[in-house]
This record gives structure tokens, C-alpha cells and sequence, in this order.
């Protein structure tokens, strides 16, 4: 990314204006924008979940991600990554009924 980060943001890039809704869309930059193009043209499975061989690129490529993250940090955070909220969410809905409650 370069120190001018509007002109890594496409539609920042095309437009005269300052964008600051984060809540629910955020601007992608252009290499983002170009490894989702990259994962959707060449390896779109669930990943994690087949041993079917676009599954296990699809893998490949999440844990490469994964790692490049973790660098990029110094892994000083300790990242965790969820598989997705919805089973989170059913599990918290469920533990008042755990127990005979």
C-alpha cells in the first residue's frame, strides 16, 4: 500500500470524497479486491471442510492467508479465527437451558 491510501481504493481513487461509514461496508483496497478476485475465479469451495482437491486449495489458501496475517503482525495479538458467529450465537442461547434450567 502506498503512503497516498485513497489512491489504493478504487472508488476512493475515482472520486473526490472522504468515506467514513465503517459500520456495515467498508472500501476494499485494490489487492484486496484482487486476491477475493483471485479466490472466487480460481480456488471458491468451503474450505476446511472437503478433501475434495478445490477444497484443500481452498484450505491452502485460508491458512496461507491466516499465516501472512499473523506475521504481518508479529502475531502479537494472537488471532483467533471463528469459524462463524451463527454457531456462537446458538450456543448462547442454549446454555440457559443446559442444567435442567
Amino acid at each position: 500500500m502506498s503512503t497516498n491510501y485513497k489512491a489504493d481504493f478504487p472508488l476512493l481513487a475515482q472520486r473526490d470524497i472522504a468515506y467514513l461509514d465503517s459500520a456495515a461496508t467498508a472500501q476494499r483496497p485494490q489487492c484486496v479486491l484482487d486476491a477475493e478476485r483471485e479466490f472466487y475465479t480460481r480456488h471458491n469451495a468451503n474450505p476446511l471442510r472437503g478433501l475434495y482437491p478445490l477444497s484443500t486449495e481452498a484450505t491452502e489458501a485460508l491458512e496461507s492467508a491466516r499465516a501472512a496475517v499473523a506475521a504481518e503482525r508479529g502475531d502479537r495479538l494472537h488471532p483467533q479465527h471463528d469459524r462463524g458467529a451463527e454457531p456462537c450465537g446458538l450456543q448462547l442461547r442454549a446454555q440457559p437451558c443446559q442444567g435442567g434450567r
